[in-house]
């Protein structure tokens, strides 16, 4: 067994390469920011900065397994369970996992999310990478004005998020503060 490991280490087998001598392309690099967090109990699939609800098992890129009940497995074999307030990074790297921030449209108003925390936005609000966002519904970025739309999201980061990302939840409960 162990000659046949080695072998497909040298032949190039990305699933038997340790993580940290593996060469990741470019979209593979981008990825590692991402990965799954575990929230009161509950497993997500955080991406782009938002996070969508974990229904399917996702192999990470360095070939850790990770479960919608919260366990995983890394290639050695070995198994345990992510812990409430935990992340695994898609280089399969644990942590404590950042909240997850950002700026949204809802019913004509701009809010700030925080989790699950809705706070009006009542001022002007400065991301990180130095773009602006009023509470009137509209963005500074790169010295023009940007206006929102219903729904539209911006990570602290400053960048748009992919309308693909938004949980169903969130999307549920979008749709039925705009049908009122």
């Amino acid at each position: 067994m162990l000659g046949v490991s080695c072998f497909a280490q040298y032949n190039g087998d990305v699933h038997a390469a340790p993580a940290k001598t593996r060469k990741y392309t470019e979209h593979e690099l981008q990825m590692l920011k991402d990965g799954v967090a575990m929230q009161n109990g509950r497993m997500f699939v955080v991406k782009n900065g938002a996070k969508e609800s974990m229904l399917e098992t996702l192999t990470l890129l360095d070939g850790t397994k990770v479960f919608p009940d919260g366990s995983y497995q890394r290639l050695d074999g070995s198994k345990n369970k992510l812990q409430n307030g935990y992340q695994i990074l898609m280089g399969g790297e644990l942590h404590k996992a950042p909240p997850l921030h950002y700026v949204t449209m809802k019913s004509g108003k701009m809010m700030v999310i925080s989790d699950t925390i809705e706070v009006l936005l009542d001022r002007e609000l400065s991301l990180e990478n130095g773009n602006k966002v009023y509470p009137e519904g509209y963005m500074i970025s790169d010295g023009k004005k940007v206006m929102l739309s219903n729904g539209d999201r911006v990570n602290i980061s400053g960048e748009f998020m992919s309308p693909t990302t938004i949980s169903a939840e969130d999307r549920a409960k979008e749709m039925e503060i705009t049908s009122k």
